[in-house]
């Protein structure tokens, strides 16, 4: 699945896991997809220019989700002396072209997940339908690989998603947005 991505929407959607591990979650949800977004340079002129800045989405996002998050992988790894940047680095230095893939369980096929060094991270069935919700538009678009622009369309297809709360939390005119995102598309 991964492979139909460019590498700024892998970066977007790795980075989605590292936030959701940060945040002690143990799965991948919409929230976290529209912060890893806010991160994209590419990306983050339109959502600024609406008003989604990173650090009000992340207070928003903290806001919402208000529960004490336990330690992270990264933190747990750290008092054992590991770098999980420093494994990551390792891992591409011996050739692997990316140690991070979305895979899709053979047993659970609704069950898709960011997979790789220290991490197993399944989506929720909201930042699913974002990845799915993409793939669907940059293949109608006539594109191969899934751009951030078409995860930011995903995320933004699903009115009920935590996502879509965050932003209407913010103020954010949600078509008004996706209207830019089609008028920067053509």
């Amino acid at each position: 699945m991964f492979r139909r991505f460019s590498p700024g929407a892998r970066e977007v959607v790795i980075r989605a896991g590292d936030l959701a591990a940060a945040a002690g979650r143990d799965r991948i949800g919409t929230e976290f997809v529209l912060l890893a977004l806010c991160e994209d340079a590419a990306l983050a002129p339109t959502l600024e220019r609406h008003g989604v800045i990173g650090p009000a989405a992340q207070h928003a996002i903290a806001a919402a989700l208000s529960r004490p998050r336990p330690y992270s992988d990264r933190e747990l790894l750290a008092t054992l002396g590991i770098d999980l940047d420093e494994v990551r680095r390792r891992m591409r230095a011996l050739g692997e072209d990316e140690p991070f893939e979305v895979r899709r369980s053979v047993l659970w096929p609704l069950r898709v997940a960011v997979v790789g060094p220290g991490r197993d991270l399944p989506f929720t069935g909201g930042g699913r339908k974002v990845l799915e919700v993409a793939s669907w538009r940059a293949r109608r678009r006539g594109r191969t690989p899934v751009e951030p622009a078409d995860l930011l369309h995903g995320l933004l297809a699903d009115g009920r998603s935590n996502a879509i709360r965050v932003l209407r939390h913010l103020r954010v005119d949600v078509r008004g947005l996706v209207s830019s995102l089609d008028r920067r598309a053509a």
